[in-house]
């Protein structure tokens, strides 16, 4: 990446302002823009530019660079799952004609996401970077409170309004967006599944207590052998229901954050990493928030009154823009479909949360080996335990969501 920096961002910015001043690029400097266990499909590097405007004046800028990791194993499996080709054609090809839509309706709020300055097929998309602006990333591990959460609640029922209309329009390619990426016979994705979910069997057998053996004979049973088959059955497009672009991995730190003047309310949010977008049903999106996002204290007394919101906040954006296309009949029919959703949504806290809880970054787990392992046909290790390398809150989440959803699941 180092050897694009000065004179190919000097061209790529030129090509983007156009005749809007970039005179000449006078010095590019990069660091590493996302921590230990942030991003596990690209690296993320920030490069801020001492640049020359045709004024004469001096200024500074800054842009992300995003590339695929260059550990073979983990470029296969991520090429196989068609990451970069999706996020550039959804910068490319889905987010100008929203933003058109926008306008079309007099929607002046501004986009949900940042530009796409330029990109290069298959493995690097460069990006307007957004801190500049004020956007930041909130720290995982504590959970969104309710400001943070009606915010992104908000912005994410806007994002899939628009997206619906678009597909009115006949500009969505369902051939490209029609798969859910956990609809593909993916071997690698198909053994992680398993392990968590075996893990989470094992963990309930000997350390939760008798009350939950039966419901762990169930998992390791009925769910491990058939998590695939189960899932992909959930991922069926159906096209007489309400569906728009999900963005596919809606969690967290895919959300950036912009603050008053008080640094304390949010006001603004961007939506990062479309690289598993898909057309479906909304409520995926929805569920992969909840289940791995929001404080303890919200999944306990408000992911109800969350959902509701959502459900109101679409209502009201689908009518602003005329939708006439097929529709949430009730918010109880949407409730429906968060349920139908409880196994996707455990499955993603199982491989989701042990991430964003983990107590010490130093044992991350090396992905790229475990990716290695399944590729060479080997046992996955797991000597990353999340139920001991992560907070305690990880198990409390577990049980929580088992309890209220093992029956509609086994």
């Amino acid at each position: 990446m180092t050897q694009m920096l000065r004179p190919t961002l000097e061209v790529i910015l030129k090509r983007h302002y156009k005749n809007n001043c970039i005179y000449k690029v006078l010095r590019a400097d990069s660091e590493l823009a996302t921590k230990k266990g942030d991003n596990f499909t690209s690296e993320l590097t920030r490069v801020k530019l001492d640049v020359l405007l045709n004024s004469g004046k001096r200024t500074k800028d800054s842009v992300m660079i995003k590339e695929e990791l260059q550990n073979d194993f983990a470029k296969i499996m991520y090429r196989n799952m068609n990451l970069y080709p999706k996020e550039i054609s959804v910068y490319r090809d889905i987010l100008p004609h929203l933003e058109d839509i926008m306008l079309e309706y007099g929607d002046r709020t501004g986009p949900l996401w940042g530009k796409c300055i330029d990109y290069k097929p298959y493995n690097l998309i460069v990006l307007d970077d957004l801190a500049k602006y004020g956007y930041i990333m909130v720290d995982r591990t504590k959970g969104l409170d309710w400001k943070h959460s009606e915010l992104v609640v908000r912005g994410l029922a806007k994002f899939h309004a628009i997206t619906a209309i678009l597909y009115q329009k006949g500009l969505i390619n369902m051939d490209i967006y029609q798969n859910h990426i956990y609809s593909k016979e993916n071997t690698s994705l198909i053994r992680i599944q398993r392990k968590c979910y075996e893990m989470l069997a094992r963990e309930m057998e000997t350390k939760w207590g008798t009350g939950w053996k039966a419901m762990s004979y169930k998992i390791r049973d009925e769910i491990v052998p058939n998590i695939n088959k189960l899932i992909k059955k959930l991922t069926e497009f159906d096209k007489s229901k309400f569906n728009a672009l999900c963005h596919g991995d809606f969690w967290v730190n895919n959300v950036l954050f912009k603050y008053g003047l008080d640094g304390v309310t949010p006001i603004s949010i961007k939506l990062l990493d479309f690289q598993q977008s898909y057309f479906n049903s909304p409520a995926f999106d929805l569920k992969h928030f909840l289940a791995t996002s929001i404080s303890m204290e919200l999944r306990n007394v408000h992911e109800n009154r969350l959902t509701q919101m959502y459900y109101d906040s679409l209502m009201k954006e689908l009518e602003s823009y005329k939708y006439d296309g097929p529709a949430i009949n009730s918010l109880k029919e949407f409730e429906e479909e968060m349920k139908r959703l409880d196994l996707y949504g455990l499955t993603v806290q199982l491989i989701v949360l042990p991430i964003v809880l983990i107590k010490n970054k130093t044992e991350m787990p090396n992905l790229q080996e475990m990716i290695k392992n399944i590729k060479n046909n080997k046992e996955v290790n797991f000597t990353f335990n999340p139920y001991k390398h992560s907070l305690p809150v990880f198990s409390d989440v577990i049980k929580a969501t088992l309890a209220t959803c093992h029956n509609r699941i086994m």
